[in-house]
């Protein structure tokens, strides 16, 4: 049993998929290969998260104390670990099968003891920045897996890109990727960079970031950014709405990974209605303004559509689309693979319309 239905996803999203599973398959077989002793461990965690995952979606579980005894941490990490190295792997497999253009400059950095990376296309404005934090559900992601999204929205958008390699759950829980993060926005402030010259953009994990660093900001009461973009982020890590699991079977990305584990693995013992944690429980007045985009059959839908409801109550200058029939994250890692998805345009389009309005 498994909870994904491929025959309620849009035909041409799963052949995005397939294509770019069939074209990546030699790459993760070598990494399988090298990694055979670990291939029986690895099959039999398969089998219990899948077990689990099927379990929570049935029974509709938000007890978060419940979900936290579901999975060890230790068999969380390993399959992050493992996660994580097959995506690297993929990674790097990519970005040589669909190279980058030439007039794209990448430059790594250490912000204290964040890793991050500059990357410039020739057409970047000036003094403006776009800070962006990459998705992976707290767990997984880099720099490198998500460079095909960070660095071809820079160069769309016209703008210097620094993105930040934040610490990771499960061995980093809350509130280490939020600290990295904000450390790299008052790095900026203190680099010369003005707050009304520095967008936020993230997605999925990513785009919660976003929100809990501009939170943290006005807790701190520090100048906030000229805007922030957040494609299908997390605001509500309480579960706290069970229509979050109306979507489960067409979302083609969240529906089977058991994300509800490395959402916990980052909150750990942490209060999820803490607003640093969930941005939905904070007080939203004052945000700058917002470009939200998800879509309506990911199992987050639910989520983002009571966070927009409760900006646009606080007064916050807030742009909410909601894609029909579209992955999680609208998307956007297909960005250089060309997959004909006019929604995809349209929100790139819309992003870059966002950016004109903000700066």
């Amino acid at each position: 049993m498994t909870v994904v239905n491929k025959s309620k996803i849009r035909p041409d999203v799963l052949a995005a998929y397939d294509k770019v599973g069939a074209e990546s398959a030699k790459v993760t077989k070598a990494y399988l290969r090298k990694k055979f002793y670990l291939l029986p461990k690895v099959m039999a965690l398969t089998k219990k998260v899948g077990t689990l995952n099927d379990q929570v979606y049935r029974e509709k579980i938000n007890d978060t104390e419940r979900l936290r005894k579901m999975l060890f941490l230790k068999e969380i990490l390993f399959m992050t670990k493992f996660s994580r190295g097959m995506e690297e792997v993929q990674a790097d497999w990519a970005q040589k099968a669909y190279p980058y253009s030439p007039d794209l400059r990448f430059e790594k950095i250490q912000i204290g003891n964040v890793p991050a990376e500059w990357q410039i296309p020739k057409n970047a404005h000036a003094s403006r920045v776009m800070l962006f934090y990459h998705s992976g559900g707290f767990c997984l992601g880099s720099i490198n897996t998500e460079r095909f999204v960070s660095a071809e929205v820079g160069k769309r958008l016209g703008l210097k890109v620094l993105s930040v390699e934040y610490r990771r759950a499960p061995e980093h829980p809350f509130p280490a990727a939020l600290d990295d993060c904000y450390a790299a926005y008052r790095w900026l402030l203190d680099q010369g960079v003005k707050a009304k010259d520095i967008v936020l953009v993230g997605g999925s994990a990513g785009g919660s970031l976003v929100l809990s660093a501009i939170t943290k900001m006005k807790q701190d009461k520090i100048p906030l950014p000229a805007g922030a973009c957040c494609v299908s982020p997390c605001t509500d890590h309480s579960l706290n709405d069970t229509r979050l699991f109306q979507n489960g079977e067409t979302d083609l990305v969240l529906g089977n990974g058991f994300v509800f584990s490395l959402l916990l693995a980052y909150v750990r013992d942490h209060d999820p209605r803490d607003p640093l944690v969930s941005p939905f429980w904070g007080d939203l007045a004052g945000f700058p303004p917002l470009l939200l985009q998800v879509s309506t059959t990911e199992i987050l839908y639910f989520d983002n559509v009571n966070f927009a409801e409760k900006a646009r109550d606080a007064g916050v200058p807030l742009t909410f689309h909601a894609f029909p029939g579209m992955p999680h994250g609208l998307g956007m890692m297909f960005m250089k693979l060309n997959p004909g998805w006019p929604e995809l345009d349209e929100a790139l389009s819309e992003l870059d319309k966002f950016i004109q309005t903000i700066f």
